[in-house]
């Protein structure tokens, strides 16, 4: 069975959760790509064209799965939330997607977690 761009909350498991799952991935022959959120959106802002942007944004929607950690941890324009909606879009029932922030669910969410609540 494979879980599908599942959100949930998993209360202080961060960093261990994740190299964990991504590791036991990696050795089963899965392709995973492990990038906080903040620097893959920051990557891809900083392609000068589209046709480097398209081939930038391959790096994201390719792997099996990607992991995309903190997301949260540092405010993004509504650009990179475009950006990361493109990302989840593209991916959407073809790859997996796991995305961790360190956000406490009684906060109210920054606009990027909004857009992602409503994929």
């Amino acid at each position: 069975m494979r879980c599908r761009q599942a959100v949930g909350q998993i209360d202080g498991a961060g960093k261990v959760a994740d190299s964990g799952l991504g590791g036991t991935m990696v050795l089963g022959g899965t392709h995973v790509e492990f990038e906080p959120a903040t620097a893959a959106l920051a990557d891809l802002l900083g392609q000068e064209s589209m046709p480097a942007f398209e081939r930038r944004l391959r790096r994201y929607t390719n792997p099996d799965v990607l992991l995309l950690d903190q997301l949260g941890y540092l405010p993004c324009d509504s650009r990179a939330a475009d950006i990361l909606n493109n990302i989840i879009s593209r991916r959407h029932e073809q790859r997996s997607t796991i995305i961790t922030t360190n956000l406490s669910r009684y906060r109210p969410r920054p606009v990027i977690l909004q857009r992602l609540a409503t994929r």
